[in-house]
């Protein structure tokens, strides 16, 4: 079932004229849509109050004005708008005899809470930090990935923080093209890689003719640093050929494959090197390492999980290292995911298993993540990490906005 049906479903359910058949679709839709739960649960929140309440003769008057407006209401636009007109006088009534409706009914979704934290954190010039950096172009870049996954038209819901959250990266981008702040110089590479995927997702949005120009620089300078067997590692430079790693090599492939799918010109025999570089470091067990030669294959969820993100990205998707890694993922139970000290970032890779996979597995492993998340999520709508909670909020909403859009 698709959402735009989940909503009639909802209407006719909440009017109760939905099938006992169509109801059990509707629960099991409910069951893996975060964004449909909570329509449910706002609409019904609503409802309830205007069953519950009771009317003063200011607020008889104004229900008697709904009755009339109902049936004429439900001839032009189906049974969807009744709905609507009631909210519209329920709000009206309360206005008028001053009742406060508790707000506790009507929840926000955990990715709202998550975005609501971010937005009270943005930095002034529109960046994000962590715990090691007061100011970090891939932290930035992964907040920006979950406003413009909430608010993909630009609108004006978060339209502020967007625009402030880009402008911070144009900032940063050197003469090269390299975009990183200053105080990144070690981790160089992952924060250009992030700020492409960001620039590229809004470039996607907005056609603008600066965002191109900036992400063929960007582009360009990936491209280059390029070591000879199809890796990168951690500076902007063209590396020895046996400095490198999974990591950052997997980080800055899905840059470049969704670069390129919004129409920015990359090299095939680049993307073609980098997915020969993550299958060399397949190991016995399914995994994959951290780098080809490692002579113990020392295969964990976080390096596996962003090698398979890119194979699953590269349209990989029924080769031998795909699917072994994908088993290999399944085996490890959450609890266990937990315990890896950068969880977070190998989290972040499946938010690229959600958009590009066809496999069966996924379905399951969707429904652990979002009830895992949401069970881990604090009171002020973050979650936390040793690298800091806007760092972990930024990963958590994004992964659950592409969940959502997987659904």
């Amino acid at each position: 079932m698709d959402c735009k049906k989940a909503v009639l479903y909802i209407n006719k359910h909440l009017d109760r004229e939905l099938s006992l058949r169509r109801r059990k679709k509707l629960e099991e839709h409910l069951k893996t849509c975060e964004s449909c739960r909570y329509e449910f649960s706002s609409l019904k929140a609503t409802v309830d109050f205007v069953t519950e309440v009771k009317l003063t003769k200011e607020a008889s008057f104004l229900s008697k004005y709904a009755l009339l407006l109902k049936p004429e209401q439900t001839r032009k636009s189906g049974i969807q708008i009744k709905w609507i007109a009631v909210g519209a006088v329920a709000i009206l009534v309360m206005a008028v005899i001053g009742i406060n409706i508790n707000y506790n009914k009507i929840k926000a979704s955990p990715t709202d809470r998550g975005l609501i934290y971010l937005q009270k954190t943005q930095n002034e010039d529109g960046s994000w930090g962590s715990s090691y950096s007061k100011k970090s172009v891939a932290i930035s870049s992964l907040a920006i990935l979950g406003f413009l996954e909430e608010d993909s038209n630009i609108s004006s819901k978060y339209s502020k923080e967007i625009s402030k959250g880009i402008s911070f990266l144009l900032k940063s981008t050197q003469p090269t093209g390299l975009i990183a702040d200053s105080s990144e110089g070690s981790i160089a590479m992952y924060s250009h890689a992030y700020a492409i995927l960001a620039l590229s997702k809004y470039y996607q949005i907005t056609k603008k003719d600066e965002i191109k120009t900036y992400l063929e620089k960007a582009v360009a300078l990936a491209e280059i640093c390029q070591n000879g067997r199809g890796g990168w590692r951690y500076r902007p430079v063209s590396s020895s050929q046996y400095d490198d790693d999974i990591l950052v090599s997997s980080s800055v492939m899905l840059a470049l494959i969704k670069a390129k799918e919004v129409g920015i010109s990359c090299e095939n025999d680049v993307l073609v090197k980098g997915v020969e570089y993550i299958k060399s470091c397949a190991c016995i067990d399914g995994g994959l390492k951290y780098f080809p030669e490692n002579p113990q294959c020392l295969s964990n969820f976080v390096k596996t999980s962003s090698g398979v993100a890119v194979l699953l990205a590269s349209n990989k998707i029924d080769d031998k290292e795909t699917l072994n890694g994908i088993a290999y993922l399944n085996k490890i139970s959450m609890e266990d995911q937990l315990k890896d000290q950068f969880y977070y970032y190998g989290l972040s890779f499946y938010a690229h298993h959600f958009e590009y996979s066809n496999n069966k597995n996924m379905l399951a492993v969707r429904g652990k993540i979002s009830k895992f998340l949401i069970a881990k999520q604090n009171k002020d709508g973050s979650w936390s990490d040793r690298i800091g909670d806007i760092y972990a909020t930024a990963i958590a909403t994004y992964v659950l906005q592409k969940n959502k859009r997987a659904a």
